[in-house]
């Protein structure tokens, strides 16, 4: 697989060395980039970007043990497709489609992905190339509770039916505000009568979500000490 074939976001990055690039000029974390006093050297943007890139890479190479055992059930496409929406946004999706392949086929593509993307990333020396990649993962990072907000909102706001008992997302019984809280209880919820079939518990759930959140603070953390 190679870096042309398999991270489709080169193209973006090669249109924005074109001029291409109002875009990402206006987002509100490339204007913070290029305000500060000090700028962000092309270095932290590529370290930053390596660790976001690895942390995709190890939530897909943790499901991936789950996903041999689940595949083809109803439980095991929904917590898949569950976390996929929690790592997509609108912005980012070729990054996720980039790593989806370890899911379709007897292979680890993952890692071999990650690696490409590390190494294209590596090749990069100009900071507003970076600058898109930086973008895009930040947002992939970022934005993850919004995206599971909207997920439940999809699934459960004024619906009802066998897989879906919450009448409203923001429910205080199912952890208030929090959205990785009713994530957990939402997911235990939904699936727990296929859990029941494979042995699954809440637990497993919880600590699948968990781990998922110990991640994305961990690259939160990366991105605030990058801006400081």
């Amino acid at each position: 697989m190679s870096n042309s074939s398999s991270f489709s976001m080169r193209e973006t990055a090669f249109a924005a060395s074109k001029g291409v690039h109002s875009e990402v000029d206006s987002h509100p974390f490339v204007k913070q980039l290029f305000s500060r006093s000090t700028p962000i050297s092309a270095q932290k943007l590529r370290d930053y970007i390596h660790g976001q890139a690895l942390y995709l890479g190890a939530i897909e190479e943790g499901l991936a043990s789950r996903k041999l055992e689940l595949q083809g059930t109803q439980a095991g496409r929904g917590l898949y497709d569950f976390f996929q929406m929690i790592f997509r946004a609108d912005s980012c999706k070729e990054t996720v489609k980039h790593l989806d392949q370890v899911y379709n086929t007897q292979r680890s593509p993952a890692s071999k992905a990650v690696s490409d993307y590390i190494a294209h990333i590596q090749q990069l020396t100009d900071v507003r190339l970076l600058c898109v990649h930086a973008w895009i993962n930040m947002t992939d990072a970022l934005f993850g509770g919004a995206m599971i907000a909207r997920r439940l909102d999809e699934l459960f706001d004024g619906q009802t039916g066998s897989f879906m008992r919450c009448p409203k997302v923001l429910d205080p019984t199912l952890g208030g505000g929090d959205a990785m809280k009713q994530a957990r209880v939402i997911m235990a919820r939904q699936f727990q009568p296929h859990f029941d079939g494979l042995g699954w518990t809440e637990g497993d759930v919880d600590a699948v979500v968990a781990e998922a959140k110990t991640a994305f603070l961990s690259v939160k953390k990366i991105f605030d000490d990058l801006l400081k």
